[in-house]
């Protein structure tokens, strides 16, 4: 089966700038967009849109206008950029994950617990094959992310001059890293051993939920207000110090997503740069969300 081409790196880039928040489709002057200026970035534009990859985000916002003296104020829908589609979120998280270069060590690693395995206490044969594993898995990764330095810089480096904005690479990765799922391996089948000591349980997602909903509980009726994500992440590792932002994201949607919301989310009022831990932001439909609520 032939593999599917790799998508655009120019497209990716230009995608990419648009996680923190909606932006001209085009650059115009002095003022920044997702895709080059001009000709250049027309057809990248215009693939986006095609795609359905892209849409324009509008905003409700007060207009005033004066007629023979007289001023009128009306709410109108006001078009401020554009932004991500659900699509769009998709194809970058597909292309910015790791998992197809870790499914791609898979049949390698595979071969240590082949169904033609036996047991063996003679592990000469054994480290053989996990040299030779290591060789092809190492093969494997060079080939897998032999353009990722220069798409890295691609995606941050200014364009006009300006100081270095690592925030939608940041973004991305941060999208992707939540995504990632572990291959499944069998263990090579060996001699059995004597149990060692038992390891801890894994922290349960229950526990963390919980300990999310008191923390916010406990934080509103002191201080009247929701805590940052940053506070309770703080917290939570305190009592859950292997807890990824992955999982943290996956347990605030769980709360957020309940019927009825055991917690709600607000959005954060300043620049995107002035996040105190932007990977600990969600974006939920164009919006950076940063503060946590109880649903009271």
């Amino acid at each position: 089966m032939a593999e599917a081409p790799s998508p655009d790196p120019a497209l990716l880039t230009g995608l990419r700038k648009a996680k923190v928040g909606p932006l001209p489709l085009q650059e115009k002057g002095a003022v920044g967009g997702m895709f080059p200026k001009g000709k250049a970035g027309e057809p990248l534009a215009k693939h986006a849109q095609q795609e359905g990859l892209v849409e324009e985000v509008k905003e409700k916002r007060e207009v005033t206008t004066t007629s023979r003296g007289k001023s009128k104020t009306t709410t109108k829908d006001v078009v401020i950029g554009w932004g991500l589609t659900p699509a769009g979120l998709q194809y970058l998280a597909d292309a910015d994950s790791p998992k197809a270069a870790l499914e791609a060590l898979l049949p390698y690693v595979q071969k240590l617990a082949g169904p033609t395995a036996q047991p063996t206490t003679d592990f000469t044969a054994f480290a053989g094959t996990v040299d030779k594993a290591t060789r092809e898995c190492v093969s494997a990764i060079e080939k897998a992310f032999a353009g990722l330095r220069a798409d890295v810089l691609r995606a941050v480096a200014p364009s006009n001059g300006a100081a270095l904005d690592p925030a939608p690479i940041l973004a991305a990765l941060t999208t992707a890293l939540s995504r990632i799922e572990s291959p499944t391996i069998k263990p090579p089948v060996v001699a059995k051993q004597p149990d060692p000591t038992p390891k801890p349980a894994p922290d349960s997602a229950g526990a963390v939920t919980d300990e999310i909903v008191s923390f916010v509980a406990t934080w509103t009726r002191e201080k009247t207000v929701g805590p940052p994500l940053d506070a309770i992440m703080k917290h939570l590792r305190v009592s859950h110090p292997q807890l990824t932002v992955g999982a943290f994201h996956d347990a605030l949607r769980r709360l957020v997503g309940a019927n009825p919301p055991s917690i709600k989310l607000s959005g954060w009022s300043k620049t995107i740069h002035e996040l105190p831990d932007p990977e600990l932001a969600l974006f939920v439909k164009h919006t950076v969300m940063y503060y946590a609520h109880s649903p009271q």
